[in-house]
């Protein structure tokens, strides 16, 4: 990657590497790893043409989950946890191809959640009255 001057590096973490999540601490602090790596490639490779970011997906609809994903219980967990519907791989890929791409050649050291929504909102709740006003 050095010699030919041009190369992009793209690592994978996990929303729960950017906010916590109780009980995944060991998840947490691995990919938390890899978000402070992405950032230390970025600075350590950038003069020499080296890219690197990182993506940080939640859930991903992925063949293991499917049958999970079909259950009254996974639905009513995902429509909690996010706005938009639960990406699949082929959602995800031209994202990542982006990255990959002389388009993003002034991207590095980026962490990019790929999450629908997931990071906008802690919960469904409507604590100020104002998203939605009583009638």
């Amino acid at each position: 990657m050095i010699p030919q001057h041009s190369a992009s590096i793209i690592l994978s973490a996990t929303d729960d590497a950017l906010i916590g999540c109780a009980g995944f601490d060991a998840d947490t602090a691995a990919k938390g790893g890899v978000i402070w790596l992405t950032r230390s490639l970025a600075a350590g490779m950038g003069k020499k043409g080296v890219r690197a970011n990182a993506i940080c997906p939640s859930f991903v609809s992925t063949e293991p989950q499917l049958a999970w994903m079909k259950t009254d219980q996974a639905k009513t967990v995902m429509a909690a946890l996010h706005l938009l519907p639960i990406a699949t791989p082929e959602q995800m890929a031209p994202f990542v191809v982006y990255l990959a791409s002389d388009e993003s050649c002034v991207v590095t050291g980026g962490t990019f959640p790929i999450d629908s929504g997931y990071m906008a909102f802690k919960a469904n709740l409507d604590v100020m009255g104002t998203v939605n006003p009583p009638a």
